[in-house]
């Protein structure tokens, strides 16, 4: 496992402000607002990476290691996003893949 560094901001509004596209970068708000949590949860938070798949999160706290992933949504058609918890070596981890439900009703 290596870590892999990702910056994040503590102020979302005024990322969105200087960055300008709010609506393209869904994945990285949310990861951003995960982050935070897990900060606020006094996890020690890293990004990992295991062979070419990057996790996005590795939080720790005492003896207690959890894995998320974030996702704005699950692919149909791929499993990259499911893959990186699905085969790490890690016993008794708890892997947990956060998805965004706050989108549009389907009609």
């Amino acid at each position: 496992m290596q870590t892999l560094g990702k910056y994040y901001t503590v102020d979302l509004g005024l990322r969105n402000q200087t960055l300008q596209d709010s609506e393209q970068s869904r994945g990285s708000q949310l990861e951003n607002i995960v982050y935070l949590e897990l900060l606020r949860r006094w996890y020690q938070v890293f990004v990992g990476k295991y062979d070419a798949k990057e996790i996005d999160f590795v939080a720790r706290k005492r003896d207690e290691v959890v894995y998320f992933q974030v996702i704005a949504e699950i692919p149909r058609k791929s499993t990259r996003e499911t893959d990186n918890l699905l085969y790490l070596p890690t016993g008794y981890a708890k892997k947990i893949i956060l998805e965004n439900y706050n989108r549009p009703l389907a009609k």
